[in-house]
Protein backbone atom coordinates (compact mmCIF):
# COMPACT_ATOMS: atom_id res chain seq x y z
CA UNK A 1 0.00 0.00 0.00
CA UNK A 2 2.86 2.07 1.06
CA UNK A 3 4.48 1.52 -2.26
CA UNK A 4 0.97 2.84 -4.46
CA UNK A 5 0.77 5.67 -2.47
CA UNK A 6 4.14 7.32 -2.78
CA UNK A 7 4.40 6.36 -6.39
CA UNK A 8 1.25 7.49 -7.66
CA UNK A 9 1.84 10.69 -5.45
CA UNK A 10 5.64 10.88 -7.34
CA UNK A 11 3.48 10.39 -10.86
CA UNK A 12 1.22 12.59 -10.69
CA UNK A 13 3.75 15.48 -9.46
CA UNK A 14 5.99 14.67 -12.15
CA UNK A 15 3.46 14.42 -15.31
CA UNK A 16 1.23 17.41 -13.93
CA UNK A 17 4.28 19.91 -12.93
CA UNK A 18 7.38 18.44 -14.57
CA UNK A 19 6.99 18.92 -18.49
CA UNK A 20 4.71 22.07 -18.62
CA UNK A 21 6.77 24.30 -20.15
CA UNK A 22 8.69 22.08 -22.08
CA UNK A 23 6.51 22.10 -25.50
CA UNK A 24 5.18 25.06 -27.20
CA UNK A 25 1.36 26.44 -26.61
CA UNK A 26 -1.04 23.86 -29.20
CA UNK A 27 -3.20 25.66 -31.20
CA UNK A 28 -6.12 26.43 -31.59
CA UNK A 29 -7.17 26.16 -28.14
CA UNK A 30 -4.05 26.41 -25.37
CA UNK A 31 -3.27 29.21 -27.60
CA UNK A 32 -5.97 31.12 -27.80
CA UNK A 33 -6.65 30.84 -24.01
CA UNK A 34 -3.29 32.38 -23.68
CA UNK A 35 -3.53 35.07 -26.08
CA UNK A 36 -6.72 36.68 -24.63
CA UNK A 37 -5.38 36.46 -21.31
CA UNK A 38 -2.28 38.21 -22.61
CA UNK A 39 -4.60 41.12 -24.12
CA UNK A 40 -6.28 41.65 -21.32
CA UNK A 41 -2.81 42.98 -19.46
CA UNK A 42 -2.34 44.21 -23.01
CA UNK A 43 -5.67 46.42 -22.91
CA UNK A 44 -5.58 46.73 -19.10
CA UNK A 45 -9.54 45.12 -19.31
CA UNK A 46 -9.84 42.26 -17.02
CA UNK A 47 -13.11 41.58 -17.58
CA UNK A 48 -14.44 41.34 -21.03
CA UNK A 49 -11.79 38.09 -23.56
CA UNK A 50 -10.49 39.63 -26.43
CA UNK A 51 -8.36 37.87 -28.97
CA UNK A 52 -6.52 39.30 -31.96
CA UNK A 53 -8.53 42.86 -30.92
CA UNK A 54 -11.71 41.14 -31.46
CA UNK A 55 -14.55 39.84 -28.52
CA UNK A 56 -13.84 36.32 -28.13
CA UNK A 57 -17.39 35.53 -25.87
CA UNK A 58 -16.22 31.41 -26.25
CA UNK A 59 -15.67 31.35 -22.18
CA UNK A 60 -16.43 33.23 -19.23
CA UNK A 61 -13.60 34.91 -17.18
CA UNK A 62 -12.21 32.30 -14.66
CA UNK A 63 -9.48 31.20 -16.58
CA UNK A 64 -8.60 34.05 -17.96
CA UNK A 65 -8.06 35.16 -14.07
CA UNK A 66 -6.45 32.21 -12.99
CA UNK A 67 -3.83 32.29 -15.76
CA UNK A 68 -3.19 36.05 -15.68
CA UNK A 69 -2.19 35.65 -11.58
CA UNK A 70 0.32 33.17 -12.98
CA UNK A 71 1.88 35.36 -15.53
CA UNK A 72 2.12 37.35 -12.97
CA UNK A 73 4.66 35.44 -10.85
CA UNK A 74 5.91 33.31 -14.11
CA UNK A 75 5.61 35.93 -17.17
CA UNK A 76 3.80 34.76 -20.41
CA UNK A 77 5.22 31.55 -21.40
CA UNK A 78 4.15 27.86 -22.04
CA UNK A 79 4.64 27.04 -18.31
CA UNK A 80 2.39 29.80 -16.54
CA UNK A 81 -0.63 29.09 -18.70
CA UNK A 82 -0.44 25.77 -17.89
CA UNK A 83 0.21 26.19 -14.63
CA UNK A 84 -3.86 26.77 -13.52
CA UNK A 85 -4.45 23.57 -14.98
CA UNK A 86 -1.96 21.40 -13.38
CA UNK A 87 -3.14 22.91 -10.06
CA UNK A 88 -7.21 22.38 -10.52
CA UNK A 89 -5.71 18.95 -11.39
CA UNK A 90 -3.92 18.28 -8.39
CA UNK A 91 -6.74 19.59 -6.52
CA UNK A 92 -9.20 17.37 -8.57
CA UNK A 93 -7.05 14.36 -7.66
CA UNK A 94 -7.23 14.94 -3.85
CA UNK A 95 -11.00 15.22 -4.37
CA UNK A 96 -10.94 11.72 -5.85
CA UNK A 97 -8.81 10.14 -3.44
CA UNK A 98 -10.97 11.18 -0.34
CA UNK A 99 -14.26 10.54 -1.82
CA UNK A 100 -13.09 6.92 -2.26
CA UNK A 101 -11.52 6.67 0.79
CA UNK A 102 -14.50 7.94 2.89
CA UNK A 103 -17.31 5.74 0.81
CA UNK A 104 -14.81 2.96 -1.14
CA UNK A 105 -11.45 2.47 0.57
CA UNK A 106 -7.94 4.39 -0.59
CA UNK A 107 -6.66 1.94 -2.34
CA UNK A 108 -9.39 2.54 -5.01
CA UNK A 109 -8.75 6.20 -4.49
CA UNK A 110 -5.15 6.23 -5.41
CA UNK A 111 -5.70 3.69 -8.49
CA UNK A 112 -8.48 6.15 -9.50
CA UNK A 113 -5.67 8.99 -8.90
CA UNK A 114 -3.14 6.82 -10.61
CA UNK A 115 -5.62 6.78 -14.27
CA UNK A 116 -6.03 10.21 -13.82
CA UNK A 117 -2.56 11.50 -14.26
CA UNK A 118 -0.97 9.00 -16.81
CA UNK A 119 -4.12 7.85 -18.76
CA UNK A 120 -3.55 8.97 -22.33
CA UNK A 121 -6.38 11.67 -22.83
CA UNK A 122 -5.77 12.90 -19.52
CA UNK A 123 -1.72 13.78 -19.31
CA UNK A 124 -3.62 15.89 -22.18
CA UNK A 125 -6.26 17.55 -20.29
CA UNK A 126 -4.84 17.97 -16.86
CA UNK A 127 -2.21 20.20 -17.81
CA UNK A 128 -3.64 21.99 -21.12
CA UNK A 129 -3.75 25.76 -21.10
CA UNK A 130 -7.65 25.80 -21.76
CA UNK A 131 -10.31 25.90 -18.91
CA UNK A 132 -11.50 21.97 -18.91
CA UNK A 133 -9.41 21.00 -15.72
CA UNK A 134 -10.67 23.63 -13.69
CA UNK A 135 -14.29 22.64 -14.60
CA UNK A 136 -13.60 19.22 -14.16
CA UNK A 137 -12.05 20.24 -10.81
CA UNK A 138 -15.96 22.14 -10.04
CA UNK A 139 -17.55 19.83 -11.47
CA UNK A 140 -15.97 16.66 -9.09
CA UNK A 141 -16.59 19.14 -6.31
CA UNK A 142 -19.99 19.81 -6.93
CA UNK A 143 -21.14 16.30 -7.58
CA UNK A 144 -19.61 14.74 -4.90
CA UNK A 145 -20.83 17.71 -2.43
CA UNK A 146 -24.73 16.80 -3.58
CA UNK A 147 -24.47 13.04 -3.13
CA UNK A 148 -22.68 13.76 -0.23
CA UNK A 149 -25.72 15.47 1.55
CA UNK A 150 -27.78 12.74 0.22
CA UNK A 151 -25.84 10.20 2.82
CA UNK A 152 -25.96 12.42 5.46
CA UNK A 153 -28.29 15.44 4.79
CA UNK A 154 -26.01 18.08 6.17
CA UNK A 155 -26.26 21.50 4.82
CA UNK A 156 -22.99 22.36 4.23
CA UNK A 157 -22.77 19.87 1.06
CA UNK A 158 -25.64 21.98 -0.36
CA UNK A 159 -23.08 24.76 0.30
CA UNK A 160 -19.92 23.70 -1.47
CA UNK A 161 -22.10 21.71 -4.53
CA UNK A 162 -23.61 25.41 -4.83
CA UNK A 163 -20.69 27.10 -4.45
CA UNK A 164 -18.76 24.43 -6.74
CA UNK A 165 -21.17 25.22 -9.29
CA UNK A 166 -21.18 28.64 -9.47
CA UNK A 167 -17.51 28.69 -9.92
CA UNK A 168 -17.96 26.37 -12.88
CA UNK A 169 -20.33 28.33 -14.28
CA UNK A 170 -17.83 31.01 -14.04
CA UNK A 171 -15.74 28.82 -15.68
CA UNK A 172 -17.01 27.50 -18.98
CA UNK A 173 -20.87 28.52 -18.49
CA UNK A 174 -24.45 26.32 -18.30
CA UNK A 175 -22.78 23.05 -18.86
CA UNK A 176 -21.51 23.86 -14.67
CA UNK A 177 -24.74 23.71 -14.16
CA UNK A 178 -26.43 21.51 -16.27
CA UNK A 179 -24.69 18.27 -15.22
CA UNK A 180 -25.16 18.36 -11.60
CA UNK A 181 -28.47 18.84 -11.67
CA UNK A 182 -29.24 16.46 -14.68
CA UNK A 183 -27.75 13.60 -12.69
CA UNK A 184 -28.72 14.76 -9.08
CA UNK A 185 -32.42 15.04 -10.37
CA UNK A 186 -32.09 11.77 -12.55
CA UNK A 187 -30.66 9.86 -9.38
CA UNK A 188 -33.14 11.03 -6.55
CA UNK A 189 -36.23 10.15 -9.07
CA UNK A 190 -35.16 6.99 -9.17
CA UNK A 191 -33.64 6.83 -5.48
CA UNK A 192 -37.53 7.73 -5.22
CA UNK A 193 -36.17 10.25 -2.74
CA UNK A 194 -38.16 13.50 -3.41
CA UNK A 195 -38.06 15.07 -0.18
CA UNK A 196 -34.09 15.40 -0.90
CA UNK A 197 -34.81 16.45 -4.71
CA UNK A 198 -36.80 18.97 -3.28
CA UNK A 199 -34.29 20.21 -0.32
CA UNK A 200 -31.78 20.25 -3.02
CA UNK A 201 -33.27 21.76 -5.54
CA UNK A 202 -34.70 25.01 -3.62
CA UNK A 203 -31.93 25.52 -1.83
CA UNK A 204 -31.80 29.35 -1.29
CA UNK A 205 -29.11 30.12 0.59
CA UNK A 206 -27.12 27.69 -1.96
CA UNK A 207 -28.78 29.59 -5.33
CA UNK A 208 -27.96 33.19 -3.48
CA UNK A 209 -23.94 31.91 -3.58
CA UNK A 210 -24.67 31.12 -6.79
CA UNK A 211 -25.58 34.22 -7.97
CA UNK A 212 -23.25 36.47 -6.02
CA UNK A 213 -20.30 34.69 -7.93
CA UNK A 214 -21.58 34.40 -11.21
CA UNK A 215 -24.24 37.80 -11.70
CA UNK A 216 -21.51 40.44 -11.07
CA UNK A 217 -19.17 39.39 -14.59
CA UNK A 218 -22.42 38.39 -15.98
CA UNK A 219 -24.63 41.34 -16.08
CA UNK A 220 -21.30 43.50 -16.09
CA UNK A 221 -20.96 41.94 -19.58
CA UNK A 222 -24.62 42.42 -20.35
CA UNK A 223 -24.22 46.08 -19.33
CA UNK A 224 -21.02 46.77 -21.53
CA UNK A 225 -21.86 44.95 -24.74
CA UNK A 226 -25.75 44.27 -24.67
CA UNK A 227 -26.98 41.30 -27.11
CA UNK A 228 -23.89 40.89 -28.51
CA UNK A 229 -22.63 39.55 -25.56
CA UNK A 230 -26.01 37.64 -25.29
CA UNK A 231 -25.62 36.10 -28.65
CA UNK A 232 -22.57 35.56 -28.70
CA UNK A 233 -21.59 33.49 -25.49
CA UNK A 234 -25.13 31.73 -24.55
CA UNK A 235 -26.70 31.71 -27.96
CA UNK A 236 -24.07 30.93 -30.06
CA UNK A 237 -21.27 29.41 -28.00
CA UNK A 238 -23.92 27.15 -26.20
CA UNK A 239 -27.46 26.36 -27.66
CA UNK A 240 -26.14 26.22 -30.99
CA UNK A 241 -22.94 24.61 -30.53
CA UNK A 242 -25.36 22.05 -28.83
CA UNK A 243 -27.55 21.83 -31.98
CA UNK A 244 -25.49 22.27 -35.14
CA UNK A 245 -21.54 21.62 -35.43
CA UNK A 246 -19.38 24.17 -34.97
CA UNK A 247 -15.89 25.11 -36.76
CA UNK A 248 -16.10 21.23 -38.59
CA UNK A 249 -16.61 19.30 -35.11
CA UNK A 250 -18.93 17.03 -36.07
CA UNK A 251 -19.46 13.30 -35.32
CA UNK A 252 -22.07 10.21 -35.35
CA UNK A 253 -23.52 8.73 -32.35
CA UNK A 254 -21.03 6.52 -31.40
CA UNK A 255 -18.34 9.38 -31.67
CA UNK A 256 -17.13 9.09 -27.64
CA UNK A 257 -16.82 5.72 -28.02
CA UNK A 258 -13.65 5.02 -29.70
CA UNK A 259 -12.77 8.44 -27.61
CA UNK A 260 -13.12 6.46 -24.40
CA UNK A 261 -11.26 3.37 -25.67
CA UNK A 262 -8.38 5.01 -26.77
CA UNK A 263 -8.57 7.83 -24.45
CA UNK A 264 -8.21 5.93 -21.16
CA UNK A 265 -5.12 4.07 -22.20
CA UNK A 266 -3.35 2.18 -21.00
CA UNK A 267 -6.22 1.74 -18.10
CA UNK A 268 -8.98 0.25 -20.77
CA UNK A 269 -9.74 -3.24 -19.44
CA UNK A 270 -10.60 -2.09 -16.21
CA UNK A 271 -13.21 0.06 -18.04
CA UNK A 272 -14.27 -2.74 -20.22
CA UNK A 273 -14.14 -4.70 -16.87
CA UNK A 274 -16.54 -2.26 -15.21
CA UNK A 275 -18.59 -1.95 -18.08
CA UNK A 276 -19.38 -6.40 -18.41
CA UNK A 277 -19.72 -5.61 -14.53
CA UNK A 278 -22.55 -3.50 -14.73
CA UNK A 279 -24.35 -4.82 -17.60
CA UNK A 280 -24.56 -8.32 -16.47
CA UNK A 281 -25.65 -7.07 -12.58
CA UNK A 282 -27.17 -3.75 -12.43
CA UNK A 283 -25.49 -1.39 -9.75
CA UNK A 284 -27.73 -1.93 -6.10
CA UNK A 285 -25.57 0.54 -4.04
CA UNK A 286 -25.84 4.21 -4.16
CA UNK A 287 -22.76 5.01 -4.59
CA UNK A 288 -22.63 2.76 -7.86
CA UNK A 289 -26.00 3.86 -9.19
CA UNK A 290 -24.93 7.70 -9.02
CA UNK A 291 -21.80 6.91 -10.36
CA UNK A 292 -23.26 5.13 -13.64
CA UNK A 293 -25.90 7.84 -14.12
CA UNK A 294 -23.31 10.53 -13.74
CA UNK A 295 -20.99 8.74 -16.42
CA UNK A 296 -24.18 7.76 -18.57
CA UNK A 297 -25.73 11.25 -18.54
CA UNK A 298 -22.29 12.90 -19.94
CA UNK A 299 -22.07 9.85 -22.62
CA UNK A 300 -25.42 10.65 -23.79
CA UNK A 301 -25.33 14.35 -23.45
CA UNK A 302 -22.44 15.08 -26.16
CA UNK A 303 -22.98 12.15 -28.27
CA UNK A 304 -26.22 13.97 -29.06
CA UNK A 305 -24.85 17.44 -29.09
CA UNK A 306 -24.21 18.84 -32.67
CA UNK A 307 -20.74 19.96 -31.74
CA UNK A 308 -18.44 16.98 -30.84
CA UNK A 309 -14.74 17.67 -29.04
CA UNK A 310 -13.00 14.95 -27.44
CA UNK A 311 -12.64 16.44 -24.09
CA UNK A 312 -16.09 16.81 -23.67
CA UNK A 313 -16.43 13.20 -22.66
CA UNK A 314 -13.92 14.56 -20.15
CA UNK A 315 -16.65 15.46 -17.70
CA UNK A 316 -17.88 11.89 -17.15
CA UNK A 317 -14.08 10.76 -16.57
CA UNK A 318 -14.69 11.28 -12.56
CA UNK A 319 -17.60 8.59 -11.80
CA UNK A 320 -15.43 6.35 -14.12
CA UNK A 321 -11.80 6.50 -12.98
CA UNK A 322 -13.97 5.14 -9.39
CA UNK A 323 -16.12 2.14 -10.80
CA UNK A 324 -12.88 1.46 -12.84
CA UNK A 325 -10.88 1.40 -9.73
CA UNK A 326 -13.21 -0.68 -7.92
CA UNK A 327 -12.43 -3.39 -10.62
CA UNK A 328 -8.24 -3.48 -10.18
CA UNK A 329 -8.38 -6.50 -7.49
CA UNK A 330 -10.11 -8.85 -10.54
CA UNK A 331 -8.41 -8.34 -13.41
CA UNK A 332 -5.04 -9.50 -14.16
CA UNK A 333 -2.21 -7.96 -14.13
CA UNK A 334 -1.55 -8.88 -18.35
CA UNK A 335 -4.48 -7.07 -18.88
CA UNK A 336 -2.87 -4.25 -18.04
CA UNK A 337 0.41 -5.19 -19.94
CA UNK A 338 -0.76 -6.45 -23.32
CA UNK A 339 -2.84 -4.04 -24.72
CA UNK A 340 -0.15 -1.08 -24.03
CA UNK A 341 2.45 -3.03 -24.89
CA UNK A 342 0.98 -3.63 -28.31
CA UNK A 343 -0.17 -0.01 -28.27
CA UNK A 344 3.81 1.01 -28.03
CA UNK A 345 4.50 -1.61 -30.98
CA UNK A 346 2.25 -0.03 -33.45
CA UNK A 347 3.36 3.69 -32.45
CA UNK A 348 6.83 2.63 -32.69
CA UNK A 349 6.23 1.13 -36.33
CA UNK A 350 3.66 3.65 -37.34
CA UNK A 351 6.58 6.15 -38.87
CA UNK A 352 7.25 3.06 -41.31
CA UNK A 353 3.74 2.78 -42.12
CA UNK A 354 3.04 6.36 -43.16
CA UNK A 355 6.45 6.53 -45.31
CA UNK A 356 4.66 3.85 -46.91
CA UNK A 357 1.65 5.33 -47.70
CA UNK A 358 2.92 8.72 -47.84
CA UNK A 359 2.24 8.67 -51.97
CA UNK A 360 -1.60 8.57 -51.88
CA UNK A 361 -1.89 11.18 -49.62
CA UNK A 362 -3.52 13.89 -51.65
CA UNK A 363 -2.95 16.66 -49.55
CA UNK A 364 0.17 18.81 -49.98
CA UNK A 365 0.46 20.76 -46.52
CA UNK A 366 0.00 17.25 -44.92
CA UNK A 367 3.02 15.74 -47.39
CA UNK A 368 5.26 18.42 -46.82
CA UNK A 369 4.55 18.27 -42.84
CA UNK A 370 5.32 14.77 -42.54
CA UNK A 371 8.41 14.89 -45.01
CA UNK A 372 9.50 17.28 -43.10
CA UNK A 373 9.04 15.32 -39.57
CA UNK A 374 10.43 12.05 -40.73
CA UNK A 375 14.22 12.69 -38.93
CA UNK A 376 11.79 13.60 -35.64
CA UNK A 377 10.43 9.79 -35.87
CA UNK A 378 13.24 8.50 -35.94
CA UNK A 379 14.93 5.22 -34.18
CA UNK A 380 15.60 6.70 -30.96
CA UNK A 381 11.67 7.72 -31.21
CA UNK A 382 11.25 3.68 -32.14
CA UNK A 383 13.93 2.28 -29.77
CA UNK A 384 12.24 4.23 -26.80
CA UNK A 385 8.66 2.98 -27.79
CA UNK A 386 9.91 -0.68 -28.05
CA UNK A 387 12.07 -0.63 -24.95
CA UNK A 388 9.05 0.33 -23.34
CA UNK A 389 6.68 -2.48 -24.91
CA UNK A 390 9.52 -4.79 -23.82
CA UNK A 391 9.90 -3.87 -19.99
CA UNK A 392 6.23 -4.14 -19.88
CA UNK A 393 6.54 -7.88 -20.65
CA UNK A 394 9.22 -8.66 -18.66
CA UNK A 395 6.97 -7.87 -15.64
CA UNK A 396 4.23 -10.44 -16.58
CA UNK A 397 4.66 -11.88 -13.80
CA UNK A 398 4.97 -9.31 -11.21
CA UNK A 399 2.21 -8.43 -8.48
CA UNK A 400 -0.40 -6.44 -9.66
CA UNK A 401 0.36 -2.92 -7.95
CA UNK A 402 3.87 -3.30 -9.58
CA UNK A 403 2.57 -3.90 -12.65
CA UNK A 404 0.13 -0.98 -12.45
CA UNK A 405 3.27 1.61 -11.32
CA UNK A 406 4.82 0.52 -14.33
CA UNK A 407 2.64 1.09 -16.68
CA UNK A 408 1.27 4.16 -15.61
CA UNK A 409 4.77 5.51 -15.76
CA UNK A 410 5.80 3.73 -19.26
CA UNK A 411 2.51 5.89 -20.60
CA UNK A 412 3.84 9.24 -19.01
CA UNK A 413 7.39 8.62 -20.29
CA UNK A 414 5.84 7.50 -23.97
CA UNK A 415 3.65 10.58 -24.48
CA UNK A 416 6.03 13.46 -22.03
CA UNK A 417 9.23 12.53 -24.00
CA UNK A 418 8.92 10.62 -26.98
CA UNK A 419 5.01 11.46 -28.64
CA UNK A 420 4.53 14.97 -27.16
CA UNK A 421 8.23 16.81 -28.38
CA UNK A 422 8.30 15.63 -32.05
CA UNK A 423 4.57 16.14 -32.15
CA UNK A 424 5.47 19.92 -30.81
CA UNK A 425 8.70 20.37 -32.82
CA UNK A 426 6.39 19.41 -36.16
CA UNK A 427 3.27 21.41 -35.35
CA UNK A 428 3.71 24.32 -33.01
CA UNK A 429 8.13 25.14 -32.90
CA UNK A 430 8.12 26.45 -36.11
CA UNK A 431 4.94 29.26 -35.53
CA UNK A 432 6.42 29.55 -32.25
CA UNK A 433 10.27 30.03 -33.89
CA UNK A 434 8.64 32.44 -36.47
CA UNK A 435 7.15 34.44 -34.28
CA UNK A 436 10.00 35.20 -31.81
CA UNK A 437 12.06 35.61 -35.56
CA UNK A 438 9.61 38.53 -36.34
CA UNK A 439 9.25 40.06 -32.75
CA UNK A 440 13.26 40.04 -32.51
CA UNK A 441 13.82 41.73 -36.37
CA UNK A 442 10.73 43.89 -35.73
CA UNK A 443 8.92 42.60 -38.73
CA UNK A 444 5.04 43.04 -38.77
CA UNK A 445 3.75 40.21 -40.79
CA UNK A 446 -0.25 39.58 -41.70
CA UNK A 447 -1.35 36.53 -40.92
CA UNK A 448 -3.20 34.67 -44.01
CA UNK A 449 -4.94 31.31 -43.93
CA UNK A 450 -3.49 30.23 -40.73
CA UNK A 451 -5.73 30.04 -37.13
CA UNK A 452 -2.71 30.29 -35.21
CA UNK A 453 -3.54 32.04 -32.07
CA UNK A 454 -0.45 31.04 -30.02
CA UNK A 455 1.95 33.26 -32.89
CA UNK A 456 -0.07 35.94 -31.39
CA UNK A 457 1.51 34.88 -28.14
CA UNK A 458 4.40 34.44 -28.77
CA UNK A 459 5.12 37.39 -31.09
CA UNK A 460 3.71 39.72 -28.12
CA UNK A 461 1.07 41.77 -30.14
CA UNK A 462 -2.11 41.40 -32.13
CA UNK A 463 -1.93 41.06 -36.09
CA UNK A 464 -3.90 41.64 -38.90
CA UNK A 465 -5.23 38.75 -40.51
CA UNK A 466 -6.23 39.49 -44.11
CA UNK A 467 -4.98 38.75 -47.73
CA UNK A 468 -1.32 40.24 -48.10
CA UNK A 469 -0.25 43.34 -50.38
CA UNK A 470 2.88 44.56 -52.06
CA UNK A 471 5.68 45.40 -49.61
CA UNK A 472 3.74 42.87 -46.75
CA UNK A 473 5.16 40.34 -44.84
CA UNK A 474 2.85 37.39 -44.24
CA UNK A 475 3.35 34.17 -42.44
CA UNK A 476 1.08 31.58 -43.66
CA UNK A 477 1.10 27.81 -44.99
CA UNK A 478 3.77 26.51 -47.61
CA UNK A 479 1.65 25.78 -49.88
CA UNK A 480 -0.04 29.14 -50.48
CA UNK A 481 3.00 30.92 -51.08
CA UNK A 482 2.38 29.60 -55.20
CA UNK A 483 -0.73 31.70 -55.06
CA UNK A 484 1.17 34.83 -54.14
CA UNK A 485 3.23 36.97 -56.88
CA UNK A 486 6.84 37.90 -56.06
CA UNK A 487 7.26 36.08 -52.89
CA UNK A 488 10.42 36.01 -51.32
CA UNK A 489 10.60 33.66 -49.09
CA UNK A 490 12.57 34.52 -45.96
CA UNK A 491 11.61 31.48 -43.10
CA UNK A 492 9.98 28.21 -43.62
CA UNK A 493 9.46 24.53 -41.71
CA UNK A 494 7.20 22.13 -41.22
CA UNK A 495 4.81 23.23 -44.10
CA UNK A 496 4.76 27.19 -42.64
CA UNK A 497 6.26 29.91 -44.07
CA UNK A 498 7.10 33.55 -43.50
CA UNK A 499 7.51 35.12 -46.84
CA UNK A 500 7.87 38.93 -48.19
CA UNK A 501 5.78 39.96 -50.90
CA UNK A 502 8.03 42.34 -53.62
CA UNK A 503 7.02 45.98 -53.65
CA UNK A 504 5.79 46.81 -57.04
Amino acid sequence: MQLLKWSVIAIALITLFAFLGMVPLFDVDEGAFSEATREMFHRRDFLTPWLNDQLRFDKPVLIYWFQGISSVMFGFNAFAMRLPSAIASILWCLLIYRFSKRYVEPAVGLIAVLVLVSALQMQLVTRAAIADALLNLFLTLSMFSFFGYDQDKHPKHLLWAYTAAGLGMLTKGPVAVVIPLAVMTTYLLIQRRLDTLVNTVFFFRGWLIFALINLPWYLTMFWLHGMTFVNGFFIKHNIQRFQTPFEGHSGSLWYYLPVLLVGLMPFTPLLLKAVFKVIKTPPKSDLNRFLWIWALFVLLFFSFSGTKLPHYVVYGYTPLLVLMAKEHKHLHQGWYIGPVSAFFLILALLPLAVSAVLPLIGDDFATEVITSAKPLFGLSFMSLLLALAVFLIFLWQQNRDVVLISTAAAMVIAMQVAILPPVAKVMQSPIKDTALYCREKQIRPILWNVRTPSFLFYYQDTLEARYPQPGDYVFTKQRYLSRLADAELLKQAHGYALARIKSL
